[in-house]
């Protein structure tokens, strides 16, 4: 709303604009604060949500270790009992895959059958079988 104003101005036909909450519409601070329940309310729902506690939350009780004389007792007693029965079996031959590297962890190649020593216990076993193959190695970029 504006009114020219030639009363007391020193400029006639001066424009002033008149800037009241009366001059408003009634409907728009119903409206504003109605958006900003709704904000509120939205923001705040969630949260409150999140920190109410599940029903089907895990709960693990601490293991109860059982005293050392029963677990004594169990190992040295006939009632163990293992998952798969004991083969015992004599080799004459074992398969030991060996990959070398150097301090800078790169492979080392040209090796050997007198390279290594192969012990069992404190005795020295004969290498019988020496063979060198490339293997295929997992690179990461």
């Amino acid at each position: 709303m504006a009114r020219q104003n030639r009363r007391g101005s020193s400029r006639p036909g001066h424009l002033i604009r008149k800037s009241t909450l009366a001059s408003r519409s009634s409907s728009s601070p119903p409206l504003e604060i109605l958006a900003l329940l709704l904000t509120l309310i939205c923001s705040i729902v969630p949260g409150a949500v999140a920190q109410t506690p599940d029903v089907d939350d895990i709960h693990v009780s601490p293991r109860v270790e059982p005293d050392k004389l029963e677990q004594q007792n169990a190992l040295s007693g006939d009632t163990v009992r293992t998952h798969s029965p004991l083969i015992r079996s004599k080799v004459d031959l074992v398969l030991v895959p060996v990959t070398v590297t150097d301090p800078m962890n790169r492979l080392v190649t040209g090796l050997d059958k007198d390279n290594f020593q192969i012990y069992e216990g404190k005795e020295q076993q004969d290498v019988r079988h020496f063979s060198s193959e490339d293997a295929p190695i997992s690179l990461g970029v």
